[in-house]
């Protein structure tokens, strides 16, 4: 796919009640894009998730219950938004960690695809601690708004992307072709064998990751997939 097969793009980042399957938003934001990645409009919004909010992700956020009482629901907000922006044409979803904040748009979308700019940031950029936004926009001198809310990280999305497309030889269309390929050289990321390449991790430390992990991060599965397959 070419930047130019999309009828938009947009930058998303999404807060929710927490990181479990059940975590539902309570924050929202978006920037869309036209294919050269300059801004043409942006939103943002609380959202009611109908559920409470774990402590824990008010602790990193700062959104609370009372925050979000009177705000609406996603489904509302996408839908009372003039001209609806998901719901026709194909849409090109960029995040980081993009399957995270994707699977909750998704059902307002008419056809789309997503790309990671994390799994892009492990592709080209070497020897990082972790591939956090807040780490890599820091590390590049990129700046930043206020980190773990959503209109600041998405800002910080799209500021990463434009670095990445400005050095990669074919731009946002190379960034598309990159993120279909294989992650064959990543370093084990947190743990006792932390920042040892994937390839030398102990057989038996593979088999307890599978066991114990069962939501492994995908570009970890995939890699260590490629070099230990699943017996």
């Amino acid at each position: 796919m070419r930047a130019a097969d999309f009828d938009r793009i947009i930058i998303v980042d999404i807060e929710t009640t927490g990181l479990g399957p059940r975590a539902r938003p309570v924050e929202v934001a978006w920037i869309q894009v036209d294919h050269n990645l300059n801004e043409v409009a942006r939103v943002g919004s609380l959202v009611n998730p109908g559920i409470p909010i774990e402590p824990g992700a008010s602790a990193v956020n700062g959104i609370t219950d009372a925050m979000v009482a009177e705000s609406p629901t996603l489904e509302h907000l996408v839908r009372s938004l003039h001209g609806d922006p998901f719901s026709a044409g194909h849409t090109l979803v960029i995040a980081h960690n993009a399957p995270f904040d994707y699977r909750h748009l998704a059902p307002f979308f008419d056809t789309s695809e997503s790309l990671c700019t994390m799994r892009l940031s492990r592709h080209l950029l070497a020897d990082f601690d972790n591939y956090r936004l807040e780490t890599l926009c820091t590390h590049l001198g990129l700046g930043g708004a206020q980190g773990h809310r959503a209109m600041g990280d998405t800002e910080m999305c799209l500021a990463l992307m434009k670095q990445l497309a400005d050095h990669h030889e074919d731009g946002i269309d190379g960034l598309l072709a990159l993120a279909g390929r294989a992650l064959f050289e990543m370093n084990m990321p947190f743990g006792k064998h932390k920042n040892t390449p994937i390839a030398d991790l102990p057989s038996d430390y593979v088999r307890w990751l599978r066991s114990a992990l069962q939501d492994l991060d995908g570009d970890l599965k995939e890699c260590l997939d490629l070099h230990h397959p699943p017996s």
